[in-house]
């Protein structure tokens, strides 16, 4: 006995126009949906005020200036090493004679005790 089993054709999804040509030949079959647009991002939205941290000479201890450091760094979830570059920047006069004193890894190094 033979069964022949046929199974209906399903009309293909409308594209919609905010799917580009490469993300279609790039998306797993099994995560595509072209029936669902993205969210909207607003870049603006949810945004902190743009605080650049104050300089360090050495006129103030040092771990006085890492706590408020520190703080403004959390507000913008850097990872280690962009706190001690962006920490090497804010050296002045005498305090960035210490850069001079660490090995490349320990420059790139945020690790405090």
């Amino acid at each position: 006995m033979n069964v022949s089993i046929s199974t209906p054709l399903l009309p293909l999804p409308q594209q919609t126009p905010f799917l580009a040509l490469s993300s279609l030949l790039d998306a797993p079959a099994a995560t595509f949906s072209p029936q669902i647009a993205p969210p909207s991002v607003n870049p603006y939205e949810n945004r902190h005020p743009i605080v650049r941290p104050s300089t360090y000479d050495g006129d103030i201890p040092f771990e006085t200036y890492l706590t408020q450091f520190d703080m403004l760094m959390s507000l913008y979830n850097y990872d280690a090493k962009t706190k001690s570059i962006v920490l090497a920047t804010c050296l002045q006069g005498a305090a960035i004679t210490i850069l001079e004193n660490l090995t490349p890894l320990q420059r790139t190094d945020y690790t405090r005790p």
